[in-house]
């Protein structure tokens, strides 16, 4: 290599750098989404390039991207905020510790406690004692909603609309792969919100079951159950199903009660009562 191609390289990936810091410095500097064009008067960066690092970015995770406009995206809050380590991870993590460990021990599995980040599901816990190390996934790590069953059990709880939004641009054939989720979401919906693995799964030797965890506004996270091998589902299910509702009523104990409160007024109602409409 020549002397002038030696010094071009350091500073073209030092121009690169700069590009890409001063666009997230840009979306970090506002609690607002931002649109292109705000995006490239605040970098002075050109169009062009502006939309090209922002498409990297927003498939890579670091950048969201809805009609409104830009914003941080999920792998950045891993590492600001909202991962592993922050206050709300830590309170999903510490209030069903017991719940993920009970599960670990009633199945034999390895079980994970997740939640949606976007189009990414993040996995904040992973109990499994010596199986653990069977399993090749890692608390803090980040995978696309769609290929995980986690990711799918919590995606299935969303209007078909907001998945279209969530999974807008993630680097696949948008139309055919949306197609094909949507079809997986509507028989997680029939079986009550379990998701299997025999939608994508990457490593075939490895079988699992997914759960989301209910919230008064939606999903909170999910818990999903892995092992080597074949489940029994016919023993696994209603474990895991009675897990995520424990893990519910642990969380929000105000909603448990009120729950079991409409279940006795739905007994005593007399057969045909319907309520009168709001």
């Amino acid at each position: 290599m020549s002397e002038a191609g030696s010094t071009l390289l350091p500073e073209s990936r030092t121009g690169m750098a700069e590009r890409v810091v001063s666009i997230l410095e840009t979306l970090l500097s506002t609690q607002s989404r931002l649109r292109l064009d705000e995006i490239m008067a605040a970098t002075d960066l050109p169009r062009s390039t502006t939309s090209r690092l922002l498409t990297q970015l927003h498939d890579l995770g670091w950048v969201e991207h809805d009609n409104r406009g830009y914003a941080i995206g999920p792998r950045h809050r891993v590492l600001t905020g909202r991962g592993p380590d922050s206050s709300q991870s830590l309170w999903l993590r510490s209030s069903l510790s017991n719940t993920l460990n009970d599960l670990h021990a009633a199945t034999g599995a390895v079980v994970h406690l997740s939640v949606l980040e976007g189009p990414y599901v993040l996995y904040l816990d992973k109990v499994g004692g010596p199986a653990a190390r069977s399993v090749p996934s890692r608390v803090g790590a980040t995978y696309r909603a769609d290929l995980t069953v986690s990711g799918r059990a919590l995606l299935a709880c969303e209007s078909p609309e907001r998945v279209d939004l969530l999974m807008r641009h993630t680097g696949t054939d948008h139309v055919r792969c949306l197609d094909r989720l949507h079809g997986e979401l509507v028989r997680i919906r029939s079986r009550r919100g379990i998701a299997r693995d025999d939608f994508n799964r990457c490593h075939r030797s490895i079988r699992s079951l997914a759960v989301p965890v209910l919230g008064p506004d939606g999903p909170v996270g999910a818990l999903s159950l892995a092992t080597r091998g074949a489940f029994r589902e016919d023993r696994v299910v209603p474990l895991l199903a009675f897990a995520a509702r424990s893990a519910s009523t642990a969380l929000f104990p105000d909603l448990a009660a009120e729950d079991r409160s409409d279940r006795r007024r739905q007994r005593g109602r007399a057969p045909g009562f319907e309520p009168r409409p709001n």
